[in-house]
């Protein structure tokens, strides 16, 4: 938010230094008649820039924006982690190229192994002049068999979120489940 602010604070400066430097010039940029602008006028223009820029959308707190919760299944066998992403964003799928799919990866402590593919979910489908975009949407499940290990299971699920316009780094979400 600090980020957003700081550059709100830096855009209204420059563009009254701007203004304020073009009204005060005899001649404009380039070559224009002189402008006389009064302070009601300075006012006014900063105003309108300030209500602009409001307008703006604000980055939304993607530190909090996904929520990961992790068990095991002892019949199937299986780690299920349930990701919900926050309302407004998305995360994306496999077979994304505009980007950074899913993930859900097992370390090796104890001994555990991965014994089956991950599944993904599948997304929806949309394609962007910067390439093709698979995204999931609210709540999802990831999940992988695993077997051959002892004590507790731990992993790493990875999402990237993003809006329409803006995307958080792409983020590990550790996890450590008892099996037993």
């Amino acid at each position: 938010m600090f980020r957003f602010l700081h550059a709100r604070t830096i855009v209204l400066t420059l563009a009254l230094v701007s203004l304020l430097n073009g009204c005060t010039k005899g001649e404009g940029s380039l070559g224009e008649p002189e402008v006389k602008a009064n302070k009601s006028h300075v006012a006014q223009k900063a105003r309108e820039l300030n209500d602009k820029t409001q307008k703006l959308e604000a980055a939304p707190d993607f530190k909090n924006a996904v929520k990961v919760e992790t068990h095991y299944d002892p019949n199937q066998k299986k780690i299920i982690a349930n990701v919900s992403v926050a309302k407004g964003l998305h995360a994306y799928a496999a077979g994304s190229e505009t980007g950074v799919p899913v993930s859900l990866t097992i370390d090796e402590k104890g001994g555990w192994q991965k014994t089956s593919e991950v599944f993904l979910p599948k997304g929806e489908s949309k394609k962007l002049a910067s390439g093709k975009s698979v995204v999931l949407h609210d709540a999802f499940e990831l999940s992988v068999k695993v077997d051959k290990g002892r004590g507790a299971i731990e992993g790493k699920v990875g999402v990237q979120v993003c809006t329409e316009k803006l995307c958080d780094r792409p983020r590990k979400y550790p996890f450590k489940v008892n099996p037993s």
